[in-house]
């Protein structure tokens, strides 16, 4: 049994290049059984992948977020660094807490980016969400001092139940050497270890135009002979796998660490524990003209609770 935990459509406006649909599309190509979704900062792409769970029915959605954190939200100061986070709802009460969050961060904690803390999640209900560690942007990737990381785990732990640190599956020295960093911090801390990897695009040829994304975030873009050159990292499929041939979903098939097979029986035990099945309600679409482009906006009669009904899934 395979998940993806960590993915972006392009609802993580520029970093990410696929819809919805590709993303779901792709994950049940490659039989995975469940995939996260996980905008940067925003929801808004939750409701278009509930649209399509009876055309997908063999990959079950989790609904998530990856949240910026940090130490003080106050703090308007360009040094006051944030964090990336996942939160993932293991049931309808965490789905409601990620809306709450999510909302506290653009109306209380925006800085640049919707920033909360580690204690604005405690509030909302941390028993009822699954916290990752992300990304090579996460704290403990930018924090120096093994033994600062070792007490960010422990304090992490204390505050959230279902606390997993994540490793990831990209092809550079960078994230080789934090995922060596992980392995240990997990031996030294007694922590479960998950394997994503931070999808932005379904397939291996998308990778290409999601790295103009990413130059357009950084304001640059450069050619040399011809030939396209991404200044902000590689997000590629990791090497020596038959699976090769397709985009960022294939490492969660099988990926060998130290050669042990290490993260994938914990991504299976998430997607058991966070299941949440939604009933939808009718939608509609409109077209309207926005700068000589034609943008298509849902048209609904929201109900009491979005996106409607929920049902936990024991």
């Amino acid at each position: 049994m395979s998940s993806s935990l960590h993915t972006h459509s392009y609802f993580s406006i520029l970093d990410g290049f696929s819809s919805p649909e590709e993303n779901l599309k792709r994950a049940s190509e490659l039989k995975l059984k469940a995939v996260a979704i996980t905008e940067h900062g925003e929801l808004t792409s939750h409701p278009y992948y509930a649209e399509l769970k009876s055309k997908y029915p063999n990959v079950k959605q989790l609904f998530g977020i990856e949240l910026y954190t940090c130490d003080d939200r106050e703090i308007k100061d360009s040094n006051n660094k944030y964090y990336h986070t996942i939160a993932i709802a293991r049931n309808e009460e965490g789905r409601k807490a990620i809306n709450r969050i999510s909302t506290f961060g653009h109306l209380h904690g925006f800085y640049y980016k919707p920033r909360v803390t580690n204690e604005d999640i405690v509030k909302e209900g941390a028993e009822n969400l699954i916290i990752l560690t992300a990304c090579l942007a996460s704290k403990l990737s930018r924090t120096e001092d093994y033994n600062e990381c070792i007490k960010i785990v422990n304090e992490c732990k204390a505050m959230f139940p279902y606390y997993f640190l994540e490793i990831q599956a990209h092809d550079n020295e960078e994230q080789e050497a934090y995922n060596k960093k992980i392995m240990c911090l997990a031996k030294d801390t007694n922590t479960p270890v998950v394997v994503t990897n931070d999808v932005h695009a379904a397939t291996k040829e998308d990778l290409y135009y999601q790295d103009y994304f990413l130059l357009q975030i950084a304001g640059l873009l450069l050619f040399q002979n011809d030939s396209f050159v991404f200044l902000q990292g590689v997000f590629s499929v990791p090497g020596g796998h038959k699976a090769q041939q397709f985009g960022q979903f294939d490492h969660v098939r099988l990926f060998v660490y130290g050669n042990h097979l290490v993260g994938r029986h914990n991504s299976d035990a998430i997607i058991h524990r966070a299941y949440v099945r939604v009933k939808l309600f009718e939608s509609k679409m409109r077209f309207f003209k926005y700068f000589g482009l034609f943008l298509r906006l849902p048209e609904r009669k929201m109900p009491a609770l979005f996106p409607a009904v929920f049902e936990v899934i024991s």
